[in-house]
């Protein structure tokens, strides 16, 4: 069951958004226009873009879809 992880950018394009994680880890979410991550357990992804799929590394399966609105 896929997640959304819903980010409203203010006028600064600054959003950040925090969820309840896979496997109880949390998910820290920073979007600016410059750099953005995404934080799962420790594992960073870099550049995150609206409707971005994260998947589990293990076994591929899609877990987060990545909402930015302005």
């Amino acid at each position: 069951m896929i997640k959304n992880i819903d980010l409203y950018v203010s006028t600064d394009g600054k959003a950040t958004a925090s969820v309840a994680g896979y496997n109880g880890n949390r998910i820290d979410v920073v979007y600016d226009d410059v750099h953005s991550t995404i934080d799962i357990g420790g594992t960073q992804y870099v550049k995150v873009m609206n409707g971005d799929i994260i998947r589990n590394e293990i076994n591929n399966e899609p877990l987060y879809k990545i909402n930015i609105f302005r």
